[in-house]
């Protein structure tokens, strides 16, 4: 059975087994132990317990693994500095030179992938930057122990605020995506009324619906009829409408701070309703036609008559119109017809239609400025996508275009 013996710079390699004690090509070389104590000044060669046999000197620990296909010697080079490397490199080349003599067996080396009596001392230097850290010795290492700390505290301390750096950005980034998400993609908005019951939820006491708003698709189109949307209103629509900033100064501006970037509602009369017709169109409601749009009744199935109540004058209110929508503007209602505020409450009428001298039975709503209750386009927010809260009633709020 032929070995070899393998210089392994840091660990024996893991695939070595144990065989045998009596099989092993270094127990069977009398005069190694006692050349090693004479020539290396080892003071001590032992063998463990486990059958693995290793020498100890000032220098460095060998420990040998036996194996069928060679013998793996694990070289630890101690606290060995740069300057002692080299009499780190001769020590081992006359520890190789020695069993290579007592045993008959080749060292090699697989780091440097050489025999290791051939290994230069550039390739041992390469071999062992590899495989194992230079450190200064134990002495030096002692001196300078307190300096180590307070390098490894001084690491800890660059290593803890660097991590702190790492949660700030990161936080920053976060905030920056949900200023930009709540300012121009989409945003949440409490419906605070019944003025769109049953599509949506909301009263004084309960739990109002939060919807979803999409900021996006009015920047590329136009709002349709029958699309459910926000809008911030205009002036004559905001008469009752009180302020949600605080009275001091201080305060109010930081209201306004939190508000850009989402946190607050914007200090606005925000409102949501179906937009029933667009700019150039004529609407116009009657006893005896109902809802009309350019001479065509609606067709509105997300209208609800046990939520409304009972149509009797056949507009769910009072008669109104004809008023043509001016371009650029929009003719808002609520689905809850007889508890919605909408463009039939805010528009001008003319004295002759309903004035004080007109009788109730006669009197004809909205025929004034059609400025006046219509809607801008630029005052839409956005369009209400989904029913985000509560989980009891999620789902998409649809759009149904009544004029179909």
């Amino acid at each position: 059975m032929s070995y070899d013996v393998y210089f392994v710079r840091q660990h024996p390699p893991e695939n070595f087994e144990d065989v045998s004690e009596n099989e092993h090509p270094l127990k069977e070389s009398p005069d190694l132990r006692s050349r090693l104590t004479a020539e290396m000044n080892t003071p001590e060669v032992f063998e463990g317990s486990d059958g693995k046999w290793e020498l100890t000197d000032s220098l460095t620990t060998v420990q040998v693994n036996y194996a069928p296909d060679g013998v793996g010697i694990g070289v630890s080079y101690g606290a060995a500095t740069s300057d002692e490397f080299d009499t780190r490199v001769e020590h081992l080349k006359r520890l190789a030179k020695i069993i290579e003599e007592e045993t008959g067996l080749t060292a090699w080396d697989p780091q440097a992938d050489a025999v290791f009596s051939d290994v230069t001392l550039d390739q041992s230097r390469r071999a062992f930057g590899e495989f194992e850290s230079v450190r200064d010795d134990v002495d030096a290492e002692q001196a300078e122990g307190p300096a180590e700390d307070s390098k490894d505290e001084s690491n800890a301390e660059d290593s803890g605020s660097g991590m702190l750096r790492e949660v700030g950005v990161l936080l920053l980034i976060a905030l920056v995506l949900y200023c930009i998400t709540q300012n121009f993609i989409a945003r949440p908005y409490l419906i605070p009324s019944e003025s769109m019951e049953p599509t949506l939820h909301g009263c004084r006491g309960c739990t109002g619906d939060r919807i979803m708003v999409d900021k996006v698709v009015f920047r590329l189109s136009d709002p349709e009829p029958g699309e459910v949307v926000v809008f911030k209103g205009p002036p004559e629509w905001n008469g009752n409408y009180k302020s949600i900033r605080s009275s001091n100064t201080a305060v109010r501006y930081v209201q306004n701070a939190l508000s850009f970037i989402g946190v607050v509602p914007p200090d606005e009369n925000d409102l949501v309703k179906r937009v029933i017709a667009t700019g150039g169109q004529t609407v116009e409601c009657r006893p005896n036609t109902g809802l009309t749009v350019n001479g065509k009744k609606l067709n509105e199935p997300y209208l609800d008559p046990e939520t409304i109540g009972p149509n009797i004058d056949g507009c769910w209110g009072f008669p109104f119109g004809p008023i043509t929508v001016p371009e650029g503007k929009l003719w808002m209602m609520g689905d809850n017809r007889t508890h919605s505020g909408d463009s039939r409450a805010h528009c001008q009428s003319r004295d002759r239609d309903a004035g004080l001298d007109v009788d109730i039975e006669r009197k004809i709503y909205c025929t004034g400025d059609p400025d006046i209750g219509t809607v801008p386009v630029a005052n839409v927010i956005g369009k209400a996508r989904f029913i985000a809260w509560p989980p009891g009633r999620w789902g998409a709020v649809k759009t149904v275009n009544p004029q179909t």
